[in-house]
């Protein structure tokens, strides 16, 4: 991407350049780049600048329609690389962490509602919190259980999506897209 940012600038400052240019020759001063391209046309083009202007059209046009299919077959080598098998088998073992990670959460959920609810009863009871702690101690252990549980299944989705990143910008770099 900076590749094309650059050219884009490039691009920019060459137009830039040669506004200036006609600028200074509007204003009757002298280009010695003019006098270049009148030998470049007497030379190639005897002396025809029709012809010079044509063929330049033509050499842009090929050079535009030559970027964008160049374009194309990146984006469809692009799109080949992330819907290969291998980024296939990823992305369903992704999607399916990602799915077993949310059915934790919501236990995890659920289970702190419940524990939530039990201490409430218990102090509606008369128990002290000393004696609630020593009741649900078990219960909290469980809970952060299905919390790691969660935590765990995220981090390896995202290594699984890490892999899939990386497993793609190989595939491209060498030009192995199945």
């Amino acid at each position: 991407m900076t590749n094309k940012l650059n050219e884009a600038k490039l691009a920019q400052l060459s137009a830039f350049v040669l506004e200036r240019r006609a600028a200074v020759i509007r204003a009757g001063g002298v280009d010695p780049a003019v006098d270049e391209v009148a030998k470049v046309v007497e030379s190639h083009f005897g002396g025809d600048l029709e012809a010079a202007t044509q063929s330049l059209l033509e050499e842009l046009t090929k050079r535009v329609q030559a970027a964008k299919a160049a374009s194309r077959a990146a984006h469809e080598r692009l799109q080949q690389a992330w819907n290969s098998p291998a980024i296939n088998e990823m992305r369903a073992r992704r999607d399916a962490l990602l799915a077993e990670a949310d059915m934790f959460k919501r236990r995890a959920e659920v289970a702190e509602s419940k524990h939530k609810a039990k201490i409430a009863t218990l102090k509606s009871q008369g128990f002290s919190d000393s004696e609630i702690a020593g009741v649900l101690g078990l219960n909290e252990a469980a809970d952060e259980g299905l919390e790691q549980r969660h935590a765990n299944l995220l981090a390896e989705a995202a290594a699984v999506r890490t892999a899939m990143e990386q497993h793609v910008a190989a595939v491209l770099a060498e030009g192995l897209v199945a």
